[in-house]
């Protein structure tokens, strides 16, 4: 608790934290490294663990329910900064 503090209140990294010296970026080797290439593993799939950890019911339709439906403007701004990432 002590170094994530420092981090805070004296503003420093605590003794022996490792930082990158320059920025970088997942390709797609990387990504397979940290997601894994077993398609039996669940990944990112929504859904709950069932009956203790490493359970994992996959469960696509009420996961669905939490995410917004936007309309009206909100959902013509939304397709406009879409397209504009697009382009």
């Amino acid at each position: 608790m002590k170094a994530a503090e420092s981090s805070f209140v004296d503003m420093r990294y605590p003794r022996g934290f490792f930082r990158a010296s320059k920025p970088g970026a997942a390709d797609s080797e990387s990504i397979v490294a940290v997601r894994g290439s077993d398609p039996k593993r669940a990944g990112f799939q929504a859904g709950k663990n069932v009956e203790g950890v490493k359970r994992l019911m996959v469960d696509g339709k009420r996961i669905k329910g939490h995410y917004p439906r936007p309309t009206g403007v909100l959902r013509r701004n939304l397709n406009m900064n879409l397209q504009f990432l697009f382009d």
